[in-house]
């Protein structure tokens, strides 16, 4: 059984930045995942965590 939508609740998206080609994803490439799926990437050596301030040079 499909669970309801709750109005206003957007779910938390971590930005990391990739570092090692996995799946569909390029390094370079900045995606987002739920926090516990980004953690999962940056332990295993795939990405690094990503900040708004990385991009602005």
């Amino acid at each position: 059984m499909a669970k309801p939508d709750k109005a206003g609740s957007d779910p938390v998206v971590t930005l990391i930045k990739v570092i090692r080609p996995f799946k569909n994803y390029s390094p370079g490439d900045i995606t987002g995942f739920d926090a516990a799926k980004a953690q999962a990437l940056i332990d295993g050596g795939v990405a690094e965590a990503y900040t708004a301030a990385e991009g602005e040079e």
